[in-house]
């Protein structure tokens, strides 16, 4: 598995990447946050990122479950918004180009 990148190293990145000072890096990278998190919450709608991937705001239908450690025991799970995450198939071709080194 591979390591995430935590936003300071995230931040270093993508300023050096674009040339710009770590503070707008951290600025700009924010602002696309919040722009995510507006589109994802307020509007309930999914979006493409470029290549990289599609978020999909899926409604899931109440559901019922049985509970594992107690038998004939059940719960009901309401209908909610659930978040879903689809690689494109450029970026999942791109990652298969790669070769592992042991």
């Amino acid at each position: 598995m591979t390591e995430i990148k935590k936003t300071k190293e995230l931040i270093d990145f993508y300023a050096e990447t674009y040339g710009v000072t770590k503070r707008q890096a951290k600025e700009e990278l924010e602002r696309f946050a919040e722009f995510t998190e507006k589109v994802i919450v307020d509007e309930q709608q999914g979006f493409r990122l470029g290549d990289v991937g599609t978020f999909k705001v899926e409604v899931k239908p109440e559901r019922e479950y049985s509970i594992p450690n107690k038998p004939g025991e059940t719960k009901i799970v309401p209908q909610h918004y659930a978040l879903r995450f689809q690689v494109n198939k450029v970026t999942k071709d791109a990652l298969k180009e790669y070769v592992f080194e042991n």
